[in-house]
């Protein structure tokens, strides 16, 4: 027995409906992901540099030059096949 058209559109409503939820709930999920490992990283490069103070914390942010750090970032190749990035897991 099939379903008459009303509540075939019905559930394609309800489903259009949950599959936009999910969509918005990965792109919070996405973009609270990114927030955090942001404040991870400055959080991190504040300890590493020893600002613990506001004023510390300003002059080591006025002493990063984004145009230098992008340009690094960006340059630094990738490890290929056979090489290691001498990371923790490094086995010396």
């Amino acid at each position: 027995m099939t379903k008459p058209p009303t509540d075939l559109d019905a559930t394609v409503a309800d489903l259009t409906a949950q599959l936009r939820a999910a969509r918005r709930a990965a792109r919070t999920a996405r973009r609270e992901a990114l927030l955090a490992a942001r404040q991870d990283l400055g959080v991190w490069l504040a300890e590493a540099a020893g600002a613990d103070t506001p004023e510390a914390v300003a002059r080591l942010r006025d002493a990063l030059d984004p145009g230098q750090l992008r340009a690094a970032i960006t340059a630094a190749p990738e490890p290929t096949a056979g090489q290691h990035d001498g990371g923790a897991d490094a086995g010396y």
